[in-house]
């Protein structure tokens, strides 16, 4: 084993054996941990390949580290298009921060910060398959309180 070997990851894709996480994901999906995977880094990024409608997040929660969501189409030739819709809603549903819902159709990208009530989170009206990428600041996913 070379010095430099821990540092490449090769293959860590997860086909519904809950390799890296403890609650079901939908597809095949590709994992790269922090903690398990980098040598303890505070950064990890989940690919999963979206092709139907489903709620990934039902019920509103926070994290404890910056998190960015990025949906991007899987048709070459159109990079704009999702192909469907994705809902985040932002907000605690109180007087002081109200639920917002943002739709978005095209390339995009949900940015929350730590401590952010958001949730639920849901794919809609899917008709060609599309990348969720997600990317946090930590070197595993949870919830706050977990």
């Amino acid at each position: 084993m070379g010095k430099y070997e821990k540092y490449v990851i090769q293959n860590p894709i997860d086909h519904g054996e809950m390799l890296y996480t403890t609650y079901p994901i939908y597809e095949a999906n590709v994992w790269f941990m922090g903690d398990k995977d980098f040598d303890g880094s505070k950064f990890s990024q989940v690919f999963v390949r979206v092709d139907h409608d489903f709620v990934m997040e039902e019920a509103s929660h926070t994290h404890d580290f910056d998190m960015w969501v990025w949906h991007v189409p899987l048709d070459p030739d159109n990079i704009e298009d999702l192909g469907g819709e994705v809902e985040m809603v932002f907000g605690a549903g109180t007087d002081d921060d109200p639920c917002e819902a943002y739709t978005v159709s095209k390339t995009s990208c949900f940015f929350v910060p730590a401590g952010t009530v958001h949730g639920p989170y849901t794919f809609k009206n899917i008709t060609k398959p599309m990348l969720f990428i997600h990317a946090m600041l930590n070197g595993e996913y949870r919830k706050t309180g977990e």
